[in-house]
């Protein structure tokens, strides 16, 4: 299915997107970071780009703490522009500290994460 489909779905007859979703953080997010794939003269994904990016900012205000920081992560680091291993620590340190992930889980990705930084850390020191 082609973009073009795809957000049209999310428009009214007059061809606006809908205000609907704009309660769906969840759903705002992702619309977000699919918009972030389009190229050049993709018009449609620079609308949803624009008016998923208006409301997150518009919503943040009333988020609780910890959804409130994912969508500020999720603006500020697309995630397919963004180095993934910096947006793993951010999501790390986001979660850390509620009751969101399940510990191990967290545990495992926190323990992956520091071995990775320590290798990219020692490859640098050796190229210096």
């Amino acid at each position: 299915m082609h973009a073009t489909n795809v957000f049209n779905r999310f428009k009214d007859k007059d061809g606006n997107f809908k205000q609907e979703p704009s309660r769906d953080i969840q759903g705002l997010m992702r619309m977000f970071e699919a918009s972030q794939l389009g190229t050049k003269g993709e018009d449609i994904l620079d609308e949803a780009n624009e008016f998923s990016e208006k409301l997150l900012n518009a919503s943040m205000k009333t988020l609780h703490p910890p959804l409130a920081m994912a969508v500020e992560n999720a603006l500020k680091h697309p995630f397919h522009k963004s180095l993934a291993m910096f947006a793993s620590e951010d999501f790390l340190n986001t979660y850390s500290d509620k009751r969101i992930l399940n510990n191990e889980l967290e545990e495992l990705a926190a323990m992956e994460f520091n071995m990775v930084r320590t290798i990219h850390q020692s490859k640098i020191y050796e190229i210096l």
